[in-house]
Formats: C-alpha cells, sequence, structure tokens
C-alpha cells in the first residue's frame, strides 16, 4: 500500500497588493511531498522560491495577500486538513504547531540569550506537554549522537558559542524535535564557508538515511539540490510557476565521489538548461 503525501499543493495562486493594483507572485503550483522524501525548490531570485515556503507556513501577512487553491497537511487518522479553509489566527497556530523552519543564518533559528539544552527542553515540552524533565533528557540525549552533537559540545552553550557548521545541526535538531514528519529549509547552509558546507551535505545525507522526516528546501546552489534531493522543482517566470520536475535517480546513500560523476553533471546540465 502507498503511503499517503504529507502535504499536498493543489492550484496554489498567490497575488499581493502593491498600491491599486495586485500583483500575481505565484500562478497554479502543484505539488505533493511524500514521506521521507526530499525536495528542492530551485530558481532565478525573484520566481517566489521562499514566498512558496512563507505559504505552505501562513507566514505571508493577512492584509494585502490573496491566496487560492487548496494547502492540505496530512492527519494521523488518514484525513486532510486545508488550511486555506481556516480563518487567519487558527491557520498561523495550526502552522506553527504542524511544520518547523530553518532559514539562511541558523543563529536566528536559535534564541540567542538561552543554552541550547534549555531551547530543546522548550520544544520538547511543547509537543509532549506531559513529559517528565527526566524523560525529556532521555529523549534529547538519544537524538545528540544521531545528529553527531556531543554533550559537552552543545548542552550547556549559547548559540554564539557555537561553529556555524555545529550551530546549523542544532538548529535542525530543534526542527526535529519540533516537527518529525515536516521541515522546511530556507538556504539552510548558504551561509556556511564552502568547506564546512561540504561536511554539512555530507552529515545532512546521513542523517536523514536514519531519521523519518520530509524535507522542501529552498536553494539558489545547483550542485547542492542536485546533491541533497530526491527531486527538484525549477520555480521560474513572473509570476513563478513550476518549469519543470527532474528526479534525481542516484541511489542512496550516495558516493562521496557522486558530485564528480558524469550522471550528477548531466543534471546539471538538465537544470541550467530549464532556467
Amino acid at each position: 500500500m502507498t503511503e499517503k503525501p504529507v502535504i499536498k499543493i493543489e492550484h496554489l495562486n498567490l497575488g499581493m497588493l502593491r498600491g491599486d493594483s495586485e500583483k500575481q507572485i505565484l500562478k497554479d503550483i502543484n505539488l505533493e511531498i511524500g514521506p521521507q522524501e526530499h525536495w528542492a525548490i530551485a530558481g532565478e531570485s525573484g520566481a517566489g522560491k521562499s514566498m512558496t515556503m512563507y505559504a505552505l507556513t501562513s507566514l505571508l501577512p493577512e492584509k494585502n495577500t490573496h491566496i487560492s487553491g487548496k494547502i492540505l497537511y496530512l492527519e494521523k487518522d488518514g484525513s486532510y486538513t486545508d488550511i486555506l479553509t481556516m480563518p487567519f489566527k487558527k491557520r498561523t497556530e495550526y502552522c506553527a504547531r504542524k511544520v518547523s523552519l530553518i532559514f539562511q543564518d541558523s543563529i536566528n533559528a536559535l534564541n540567542p540569550f538561552e543554552r541550547i539544552q534549555k531551547q530543546w527542553h522548550e520544544t520538547v515540552a511543547i509537543h509532549h506537554p506531559q513529559m517528565k524533565k527526566e524523560e525529556m533528557d532521555t529523549h534529547i540525549k538519544e537524538r545528540l549522537k544521531l545528529f553527531g552533537i556531543a554533550d559537552d559540545e552543545a548542552l550547556r552553550k549559547y548559540p554564539h558559542q557555537l561553529s556555524g557548521g555545529m550551530r546549523q545541526r542544532a538548529a535542525l535538531l530543534r526542527t526535529y524535535l519540533f516537527s518529525d514528519r515536516l521541515a522546511l529549509l530556507d538556504e539552510p547552509f548558504s551561509a556556511l564557508d564552502t568547506l564546512t558546507k561540504r561536511s554539512m551535505h555530507r552529515w545532512y545525507l546521513d542523517v536523514m538515511e536514519q531519521i523519518h522526516l520530509s524535507t522542501v528546501f529552498i536553494t539558489h546552489d545547483i550542485d547542492e539540490a542536485i546533491l541533497l534531493s530526491d527531486r527538484i522543482y525549477i520555480l521560474n517566470g513572473t509570476p513563478g510557476t513550476i518549469k519543470d520536475e527532474i528526479v534525481i535517480q542516484e541511489r542512496k546513500p550516495r558516493a562521496a565521489d557522486f558530485a564528480l560523476s558524469e550522471e550528477f553533471l548531466e543534471y546539471k546540465r538538465q537544470i541550467i538548461s530549464k532556467l
């Protein structure tokens, strides 16, 4: 039996009022993401990549925004909830519980005034209010090793005391503790230097093999999209529309030299030709 998509987007249109006229940002977007599937949305600047993510999480302002279509989230009983049928406040609250986000600079995903350990505890407490502190400690520590975070490296530190790569690991772990089904990542590795980014890509692929998380990430980096994704959606034009879908056939776990292969270069040629 085929598992249901964790999220379905059907005929999504987005417009924003600018002065006396409305500018259409997105036109007829149709997407589905399955369990443990990893999308990338790539495209030229201004095509609406981040706006797509904001629509999925109700981060767009209520005023001056016109959105239509369906954004359907899978519930535990197998039914779907269309968030666009909800009043704005209820929709925002629903998305805050349902999906988690990481933006370009990981330090903004973490509270700079609280130690990492406290932030993880607060995240777990939101979703498991009956869990005792000792149980929370066990729950978190079981995941620390998986995410490559040693206790003495993170638990008692503030975000600014961590390296860029370790801070991004801490942010992604908080995301996973918040929502173990769907995470949206906006340029998650763009603030890292080249060597750290390469290391994080390897780490990300290893972690995604072990956890049951679906991800959608926005990127301008074609190499990153090919390396980390199961499928890549090309979003282009004004208004932004899905121009193409490219399925990455390379099996997982992917070889360390995949980025040097002829297959990788062919995927890159395909994407560049669509931009």
